[in-house]
């Protein structure tokens, strides 16, 4: 409210003049209307601050994009340069089926394979004076056997186990089985290739 305005509103309220009463309903109106337009004057200026801030935002996000499109580029570059190329979604999910379709026969094979060893080793299973390769394989009957020869087999066992030469010491007799070394290679190289 102007400051004329202000002081004859107020001497009409002092004095008691003919528009007294309005005159005082007058100045709550303006006072009213001075303090609403000064909170829209506020809320104008905090939802300039807001778009502002949007904007800013708007402009990272612009920024953010060309950045992102500049690298694929590159990549791009990078893949045609070496000869290679990025994978679409069908050859995406053509490669997915071999790569499941490889899982599943190295299963099949893996099965397969110890199902075969099972029956191999139950096929030289016997009794006698054997010396497997694997003294793991060779059971000392401890009712036929001296204390040397199942000491002598105990030690061959340790020696398999830490990598070490065994020695040529008796084992007596015993039950024993044999294993097929290459069927367990390829066991143990189908099982380190599905665990990958």
């Amino acid at each position: 409210m102007s400051n004329t305005i202000g002081a004859w509103l107020e001497a009409q309220r002092i004095n008691g003049g003919s528009h007294g009463f309005e005159c005082i309903g007058i100045a709550r109106m303006q006072q009213v209307w001075d303090a609403a337009r000064e909170e829209f004057k506020q809320q104008l200026s905090t939802k300039d601050a807001e778009i502002e801030r949007l904007n800013l935002f708007v402009n990272q996000a612009g920024h953010l994009t060309i950045a992102l499109e500049q690298l694929a580029e590159m990549e791009e570059k990078y893949l045609v340069e070496r000869g290679m190329r990025r994978l679409n979604s069908g050859e995406l999910e053509a490669l997915k089926q071999q790569l499941a379709d490889k899982d599943a026969l190295l299963r099949q094979a893996r099965d397969t394979l110890e199902i075969t060893h099972e029956l191999y080793v139950n096929a030289s299973r016997g009794y006698g004076y054997a010396r497997p390769e694997n003294p793991y394989n060779f059971h000392c009957d401890i009712d036929c056997c001296s204390k040397e020869e199942i000491e002598a087999h105990s030690k061959a066992c340790d020696d398999y186990a830490a990598g070490r030469k065994i020695s040529d010491d008796s084992w007596g007799i015993g039950t024993y089985c044999d294993e097929y070394t290459p069927a367990l290679e390829a066991l143990a190289a189908i099982n380190k290739e599905l665990a990958r």
